[in-house]
């Protein structure tokens, strides 16, 4: 054999393998070695117990005795925002956490500290103005709902995402605009599907 024919038989030999390696590359799957989600997590995806779901739809013409848990509900006008604290289970969670059993998250020993303090507030406020830059034109009290709606959410949910909305209970929304009044709410909105 000559040199000429190895060479070319040592190519084609080269090929070969090339060609397992493409067939090998193209048989990859995305994530398929992505850590599994552990099972004790998995019923918090709605954010709202299933049972509950389909009833919150007509809530908003409903007295907040029908369905409110904690007592601490008020009937609200929209019907994202009638819904109880101790429906959602990330919630339930955080006041399982309390030292005593807790009819309501806002009697939660960490509730005012975290939701309602001004001190707390300013300094949460400072950490999102540095990451998201300023909002237009809030009024003080303004500011501070928003960022006691935000920092709620961190504290029981921790981390959900710039854009990814969260409905809060009644008896929340109610503590957080008694202490921090405005003459118009605008209450629960979707994201906007503009991106900044």
């Amino acid at each position: 054999m000559s040199s000429n024919e190895e060479y070319e038989d040592d190519l084609e030999h080269e090929d070969e393998d090339l060609n397992i390696v493409i067939t090998d590359f193209a048989a990859i799957q995305p994530y398929q070695y992505e850590p599994i989600r552990r099972g004790e997590d998995d019923d918090d995806d709605d954010y709202v117990r299933k049972d509950t779901e389909n009833a919150v739809l007509q809530r908003s013409t409903q007295a907040a005795s029908e369905w409110c848990k904690c007592g601490h509900c008020m009937a609200m006008t929209n019907n994202n925002e009638c819904r109880c604290c101790l429906e959602i289970s990330k919630i339930v969670k955080k006041c399982d956490e309390a030292p005593n059993p807790l009819e309501c998250i806002t009697v939660h020993p960490g509730f005012r500290a975290v939701t309602l303090d001004p001190w707390n507030l300013q300094a949460v406020y400072a950490g999102y103005h540095q990451q998201y830059g300023k909002m237009a034109e809030p009024t003080l009290h303004e500011k501070y709902r928003y960022t006691a709606y935000r920092h709620f959410v961190r504290w029981c949910w921790g981390y959900v995402g710039k854009s990814v909305r969260v409905h809060l209970p009644s008896c929340v929304l109610n503590a957080i605009r008694a202490e921090f009044p405005s003459d118009n709410y605008r209450g629960f909105q979707l994201p906007s599907l503009e991106y900044a």
